[in-house]
């Protein structure tokens, strides 16, 4: 029989620490944010290379298409930060998604309204 002071560590719940458990979930916590950081920091240099062609829009369309495109990009600004954590991969698709509606609304701006630059 063992001696209570060799006797295995309990948690006050009784029971034994599941120290494998644990490790397993603090590695995983970690490697989300180390995720989470790397594409925070690409998407957002990605954005702000975005963000100057849809600035730029002015030049090229009137004033209140160019007040939408810059609140959408807000808006997509706030869904990188939003999403950093939890869907990493999709962040770093936000600004290409930018991007392809911000050449979308500029290029059939000048097909069909006649927008020019």
């Amino acid at each position: 029989m063992a001696d209570a002071d060799q006797a295995e560590p309990r948690d006050p719940d009784g029971r034994a620490p599941d120290l494998v458990g644990e490790t397993e979930a603090m590695l995983h916590d970690a490697g989300r944010r180390l995720a989470g950081g790397v594409a925070l920091a690409a998407a957002g240099l990605m954005h702000l290379a975005v963000g100057g062609f849809v600035a730029l829009t002015g030049l090229l369309a009137p004033g209140w298409v160019t007040a939408l495109l810059v609140a959408g990009w807000v808006g997509a600004a706030a869904l990188i930060w939003r999403w950093r954590r939890r869907r990493p991969l999709v962040v770093l698709l936000i600004p290409f998604a930018t991007a392809g509606v911000w050449f979308a609304v500029v290029s059939a701006g000048q097909r069909l309204l006649d927008w020019s630059g």
